[in-house]
């Protein structure tokens, strides 16, 4: 009783600060610290930034070309393919076959929250974890969608699919990491939904082993990798089919994922209604398009 109690205190002490920020009409302090919580939470979700760990960098580190688009270029091994697509609208694929590669950021943007002053007066849960967890899903759901898609799109064009009959075996997702490394990749990891993950969980004791199966049963244990591969679990099957696993080489050998403005919160009031605003700008380039081998099943 005595944690619960202080822990009320506490959220009703940081409402308090954050509304009395924004009747002193002082909304961008309100942002500042909106978007600290907003950026401590925001690696926690979303298999993009688990597959690709995103690295910042400044505008001085941005290369210039014949357009305003802001860019980077990457130099990369000879004999390589790579891609490169944006978060406007759907992808837009580009192959290059050069020693370098552009990897363009563009801005990812939440739908704008609304709220009167006096409705957000009544809350009891901390009001920035509302703001977070809208923020965060519409953010991280338009990184995921665009990667799935162009990540996949690259598989299907460099004929780097297989489609195994019969449902998901040991032995059909094993064909996926053949795929890898037959292309002379490492494999980094395997993405799959949390429904496709429970299949895997019931292979039977003769495929797992009979100790992990009898673990896996008793709840003592996590199928976090698969034969040494790690294993990424996603809920979004809107967006990855539970039929279907993505291998993924590791980091260093696909890509690059860069961070150009973190996470931002905007917030600003007319009348009584608060109005919050959250965007990114990141840019994402495929730098081996022999990195991603899909796996039907």
């Amino acid at each position: 009783m005595a944690a619960y109690g202080i822990e009320t205190v506490n959220v009703e002490f940081l409402n308090k600060a954050f509304m009395d920020k924004i009747d002193s009409g002082m909304e961008k302090e309100a942002s500042v610290a909106l978007t600290a919580f907003v950026r401590q939470k925001l690696r926690e979700v979303g298999f993009t930034r688990q597959i690709l760990p995103p690295v910042g960098i400044t505008t001085a580190e941005l290369d210039r070309q014949i357009t305003d688009e802001p860019t980077v270029i990457i130099e990369m091994e000879p004999n390589s393919e790579a891609a490169s697509f944006t978060f406007t609208a759907r992808p837009r694929m580009r192959y290059f076959k050069a020693s370098r590669y552009p990897v363009t950021f563009s801005k990812v943007e939440t739908r704008e929250f609304a709220k009167s002053k006096f409705e957000l007066a009544t809350y009891r849960t901390d009001i920035r974890t509302v703001i977070q967890d809208n923020s965060v899903r519409d953010m991280q759901k338009v990184e995921d969608e665009t990667f799935y898609e162009a990540t996949t799109q690259i598989a299907a064009r460099s004929g780097n699919v297989v489609n195994v009959s019969g449902g998901l075996t040991v032995a059909g997702l094993m064909s996926g990491v053949k795929n890898m490394v037959q292309n002379q990749l490492p494999v980094g990891c395997i993405l799959m939904t949390q429904s496709l993950y429970a299949d895997l969980l019931t292979q039977p004791a003769t495929q797992l082993g009979s100790p992990l199966a009898s673990d896996l049963t008793a709840g003592r244990a996590d199928f976090n990798n698969f034969f040494g591969f790690p294993v990424i679990t996603t809920i979004k099957n809107d967006i990855v089919p539970d039929n279907q696993a993505i291998i993924y080489t590791a980091p260093n050998y696909l890509g690059q994922m860069y961070v150009l403005q973190d996470s931002v919160i905007y917030v600003r009031t007319e009348a009584d209604i608060v109005k919050f605003l959250g965007y990114e700008s990141i840019g994402i380039g495929i730098g081996n398009t022999n990195g991603v081998t899909v796996v039907n099943f």
